[in-house]
């Protein structure tokens, strides 16, 4: 997912939401270029603080600045979709 407005957040919202259903068992990527996404995932991970979010749903997202670490990344994901826990592979 890159940069956007409102129905950017809707789309990556829901995708996230079908992995928690157990719709898809795969990560959602999310390319945070120049820290445009670094709100929103301090906003996650206060959520996830205040037991809004569990921490093995917030490894359903994974983020990097740049194409290449974020597609290095998702390559070395494993998803369990038990658990939703993603594992270094």
């Amino acid at each position: 997912m890159h940069t956007g407005g409102y129905g950017t957040l809707e789309e990556l919202l829901e995708v996230i939401t079908w992995a928690q259903l157990g719709i898809h068992d795969k990560p959602v990527g999310l390319l945070n270029v120049d820290g445009y996404y670094n709100s929103l995932l301090s906003f996650i991970d206060k959520a996830v603080e205040e037991r809004f979010i569990s921490p093995s749903e917030r490894h359903i997202i994974v983020s990097a600045p740049s194409t290449k670490e974020l597609v290095n990344k998702l390559e070395v994901i494993t998803f369990q979709e038990s658990t939703f826990e993603m594992l270094l592979a």
